[in-house]
């Protein structure tokens, strides 16, 4: 089948109210009761949660029968200050929330002096008793400590029960959850859709974009009895957030190393050759915190950045064993054959074996002696597995995230993501150009995930949570960039095949011998 030069676009952009899309996926949200110390209920108390990193407040008041919520509310460390007139205020501090949790405070008030406090400063477990799902929450500290083996946080989720990893040679990496397939897990960024759209996975992952570890806030794994508003699969939901700016300046910097002068010799590699050519950098950085400009603008509790930037260089080798015709071979004499298989060749028009082996010279056709002539030579003399070839492998991906939160008063807040994922990968040949010897070919992928999200308070009892997304998905996939743009049907006479296509040329498989040309 000829290789066209293929490109696949798509392209999805949402915008929908707060019952349309799973708004509360990449936040968390507090709620609880307001009583005294006899049970009685206390209406109109005024409860104040502030996020210790970025100094950013809500305040809401409890209602008729003592019930707060707050929605809405990133991950991360929070204080809580309960006040009312009679009574002496609670200030609560060391609650961390996570992804998508629905936490419940409950306080009782003392009666007093408002200028009283209590102040508990603790880690504080919070109870869900709001919902029924079952998941398991990866904080940074884990996904930044633990060993990955290419930094994808998506081993992490099988710390989760009912995972597994992928099948092997799976297209799509990530795991399977619940025995269902890999396609059926939903993987959210920061509330955004996040699947890869690509046809027959062509990407090599199972979502759009793949953020650096050095940029996720954390993530959760959601097995079972999700809500409905996630809906789209029978798997698992993913919910990445990505870390945002604080009022202090936050940045990290790295570089993971791998080299073949680190390692010991393999131990089926040749004695006398030496080892295999392995190199992988993997570096990066990330930076968050408010936008300051001296003497023009202190953003320092209203406007804050994050981005990070993460790349990847392999440069490696790929040993193959081919199996090559003979010097006598090319020529027509397969008399090597007899000799060592006893194994005879048959005329096809007589039905009577060749002398000898022999094909006369008359009977080769002249296309056949040309191609043959691609071959290189036998390294040895064995009949099989006589040439070994260490092709060149070169791969180079990079990821980035920015994201900018804006604090607009206590009623608004406004936050914006663009995250980038490419990757390039250059054909990877069983033999030396142009003989080639399997379907290589250079594929890139690209990948767009963005999403923009406004929360907007009318009244403590009606919020709005307005959020857009979109996703870009580019897979390119092309005859190898060294061949030139050569027309190799063309130059070489190869008939029935496309002799268009810029390094296209058709592929031709002998039986017991590695094949010829690419296959376009």
């Amino acid at each position: 089948m000829p290789r066209l030069f293929v490109v696949r676009l798509a392209a999805a952009a949402v915008v929908s109210a707060i019952l349309m899309l799973p708004a509360y996926a990449q936040t968390a949200t507090v709620s609880g009761r307001i009583t005294d110390s006899t049970g009685a209920v206390v209406p109109g108390t005024s409860i104040t949660i502030t996020n210790v990193a970025t100094g950013v407040a809500r305040t809401v008041t409890a209602n008729s029968v003592g019930y707060y919520a707050v929605p809405l509310l990133p991950p991360g460390e929070y204080r809580v200050t309960v006040e009312q007139q009679g009574f002496k205020s609670i200030q609560r501090s060391g609650i961390v929330l996570e992804v998508d949790q629905r936490a419940q405070l409950d306080f009782t008030l003392d009666v007093g002096a408002i200028t009283e406090q209590i102040q508990v400063t603790a880690a504080v477990v919070q109870l869900n008793t709001s919902e029924a799902s079952r998941g398991q929450v990866i904080e940074n500290q884990r996904i930044v400590d633990m060993p990955l083996n290419g930094r994808n946080y998506n081993q992490l989720a099988l710390l989760s029960a009912g995972t597994v990893q992928p099948a092997p040679g799976s297209r799509y990496e990530g795991f399977s959850s619940g025995g269902m397939r890999i396609t059926q897990n939903n993987f959210m960024l920061d509330g955004i859709d996040n699947n890869g759209v690509e046809l027959a996975g062509a990407q090599r992952r199972s979502e759009m974009v793949q953020p650096s570890i050095d940029a996720i806030q954390e993530f959760k794994v959601q097995t079972n009895a999700y809500s409905a508003e996630y809906g789209r699969a029978m798997g698992s939901v993913v919910n990445v957030t990505l870390k945002s700016g604080t009022n202090d300046l936050h940045g990290s910097a790295f570089e993971f190393l791998r080299n073949e002068k680190l390692d010991a010799k393999n131990f089926f590699d040749p004695p006398d050759k030496p080892k295999p050519s392995f190199k992988r950098n993997q570096y990066g950085l990330s930076l968050g915190g408010p936008v300051y400009i001296p003497r023009f603008f202190d953003g320092r509790n209203r406007v804050f950045f994050f981005g990070d930037y993460e790349a990847t260089k392999v440069r490696e080798s790929s040993t193959t064993s081919s199996t090559l015709p003979t010097a006598r071979m090319r020529s027509g004499d397969f008399g090597e054959l007899l000799a060592d298989r006893n194994l005879a060749l048959t005329d096809p028009q007589s039905r009577a074996p060749f002398p000898g082996n022999l094909i006369p010279s008359s009977r080769i056709d002249p296309l056949a002696r040309t191609l043959v002539a691609l071959y290189p030579a036998p390294q040895n003399s064995s009949l099989s597995a006589n040439f070994i070839y260490q092709a060149p492998v070169k791969q180079d991906h990079q990821r980035w995230d920015f994201k900018t939160d804006l604090n607009l008063g206590g009623r608004d807040n406004v936050s914006w993501r663009l995250s980038k994922q490419d990757e390039d990968n250059p054909a990877v040949p069983a033999l030396p150009g142009p003989a080639i010897g399997n379907n290589a070919y250079d594929w890139i992928t690209e990948g767009y995930n963005t999403g923009a999200n406004w929360n907007h308070i009318w009244t403590p009892n009606l919020i709005m949570s307005l959020r857009g997304g979109w996703n870009f998905a580019l897979f390119k996939r092309d005859n190898p960039k060294w061949l030139n743009g050569e027309l190799l049907n063309r130059k070489y006479g190869i008939k029935g095949g496309n002799d268009t296509l810029p390094g296209g040329m058709s592929s031709m498989g002998i039986t017991g011998y590695r094949q010829i040309g690419i296959g376009a």
